[in-house]
């Protein structure tokens, strides 16, 4: 009997720790549950905020290759158009060099020469008119293409008359006297297109 009073009172004496043990348990247990949904939410919060920087990124990426593309683009916009300019004047010098030649000898050969010059520098001019510019590249455009309309009339007016005329004498004074300062208009309105241009490709560039 005393055994059993005394087994009786330390299942008693043990009865309070053990639910205060358990209660601490409890409380472990809803402590760490809340850690866990803390953690799960900042995982996925984090993850989130890695998604939004990713995006961002990559729309910064794609607007600065979309800038850089279009400034590749541009740079060989005014690359071209001084192109175009430089075979414009080549092409007159042809044109110049032999109309001199054909005016003193009538040579056909010369002529064909002058007719292959005339064709492409005319398709010169048609090019820089259809080049994407600005407003004072249209301007300068514009007075090129009036340089080299005046250039060509008088070009052709020699060589129109040079197929009748017996004496070159007096189609090389006017070539001389018309024509070169024609040509000297023109290539000053080329320098200027060309100066233009070359100033927006280093703005480009800076």
């Amino acid at each position: 009997m005393r055994a059993l009073a005394h087994v009786t009172q330390r299942t008693e004496f043990h009865a309070p720790s053990l639910g205060r043990g358990l209660a601490r348990l409890r409380v472990v247990a809803s402590v760490m549950r809340r850690g866990m949904r803390f953690e799960m939410k900042a995982r996925i919060g984090f993850a989130s905020v890695l998604v939004l920087l990713a995006c961002g990124m990559a729309v910064s990426i794609q607007r600065l290759a979309s800038l850089s593309n279009e400034q590749v683009a541009n740079l060989r916009a005014e690359e071209r158009e001084i192109t175009i300019v430089e075979r414009l004047r080549w092409n007159s010098e042809l044109i110049v060099s032999n109309g001199r030649g054909y005016l003193l000898s009538a040579d056909a050969r010369l002529l064909e020469k002058i007719r292959g010059a005339a064709g492409r520098f005319d398709e010169n001019v048609d090019a820089l008119r259809t080049a994407s510019l600005s407003d004072e590249g249209r301007t300068m455009v514009r007075e090129i293409e009036t340089d080299a309309a005046a250039f060509r009339r008088v070009q052709e007016e020699l060589l129109a008359a040079r197929g009748v005329a017996a004496e070159p004498g007096p189609l090389v004074q006017r070539f001389e006297t018309e024509l070169l300062p024609l040509r000297a208009a023109l290539d000053q309105s080329l320098d200027r297109l060309v100066s233009f241009k070359e100033l927006a490709l280093r703005a480009s560039y800076d």
